[in-house]
């Protein structure tokens, strides 16, 4: 109320950024053709504005998201470049802490910015997607979105320390998911090396996603049945396959070794979907929200500073989950 912009503008302004990928400078002539020629200044001072109004919205949707009994999750790197000086540390804040600490290894070797990181929480049921920023891919991520926050679920993601190692960090409040994705996805690379082994592990990988698309549109009753009667089969040939003659014979520096590896390292994680109808086989619904960080990041580069920073986020919750609802 007062402002010279109506929400609209500021709807717009935030649209194109976030969801058409469109930096200021183009912007600038997107309005020219309808005959406005702001400056680069004023559009973002409508974004800052709105993006101060909407972060109790937003705070709520993180609630939501965290309600959810599953949660994908996934994460992208950023360039953050550096501020003039080092911001006040907060001893109270754990995210302050991380913050000086890596500013700070970057001043002392002469950096002009650092690798900081998106991360994405994608509700199951709940059709909210939650953006957040963070200045390294440090476990403090997510234990600062779940475990800080009291929450108890499954965490659907790839096999990075920050998600394995969250159920021992959580008390056991959260079970670790791990991509079928990911792991079938280092067979399939690696089937050059071994196209015996891999032509059996994809196939049976095939049969385990054609139940899953059989499962696709049944209640959640229905789909634990079908993984019941016909994935766990699957997973029990796949076992015996892995222990066998073929497999064992593979030399330890093989790329089929390091496949192999990671199907025997996270062989429980890959297997909570099969008892939790909830839990999805993969993770590329949270991996492809990063597309939304991956081609804004080609048009607009990098980050200016820490405020920009959990500003995007926050736009990128408010697009996407906008998105998401139609």
């Amino acid at each position: 109320e007062g402002n010279r912009y109506d929400t609209s503008i500021a709807a717009e302004i935030i649209t194109a950024k976030y969801g058409y990928h469109l930096p200021f400078y183009r912007q600038q002539d997107l309005f020219a053709g309808s005959g406005w020629t702001p400056h680069r200044s004023t559009l973002l001072n409508i974004l800052t504005a709105a993006a101060t109004r909407v972060r109790p919205l937003l705070e709520y949707f993180a609630e939501q998201v965290r309600s959810d009994d599953v949660i994908g999750t996934d994460d992208t790197g950023v360039t953050l470049l550096l501020p003039a000086a080092l911001p006040d540390i907060d001893e109270d804040d754990v995210r302050s802490q991380r913050v000086h600490e890596v500013l700070s290894d970057a001043f002392a070797n002469d950096k002009k910015h650092v690798k900081a990181k998106m991360w994405v929480y994608r509700a199951s049921t709940v059709p909210l997607n939650v953006f957040d920023f963070t200045v390294s891919r440090h476990r403090d991520g997510p234990d600062q979105f779940l475990i800080d926050n009291n929450y108890a679920g499954v965490v659907v993601g790839d096999c990075y320390s920050g998600y394995t190692g969250i159920s021992l960090r959580s008390d056991s409040s959260i079970t670790h998911a791990a991509c079928n994705a990911h792991a079938r996805r280092k067979v399939f690379e690696a089937r050059m090396n071994h196209p015996q082994v891999a032509s059996v592990l994809l196939a049976m990988y095939q049969e385990l996603y054609d139940v899953e698309e059989q499962a696709r549109d049944a209640d959640v009753a229905a789909r634990l049945e079908l993984r019941q009667q016909h994935a766990v089969g699957i997973w029990e040939r796949m076992r015996e396959f892995l222990d066998g003659p073929m497999v064992q014979s593979i030399l330890p520096k093989e790329s089929m070794a390091e496949a192999i590896g990671y199907l025997n390292n996270h062989w429980n994680a890959l297997q909570v979907y099969v008892s939790n109808p909830l839990v999805p086989i993969d993770n590329n619904d949270s991996e492809q929200l990063m597309k939304q960080v991956a081609i804004g990041r080609k048009n607009w580069l990098f980050i200016g500073s820490l405020g920009a920073g959990a500003r995007a986020a926050d736009l990128m919750t408010l697009v996407s989950s906008a998105l998401r609802n139609d």
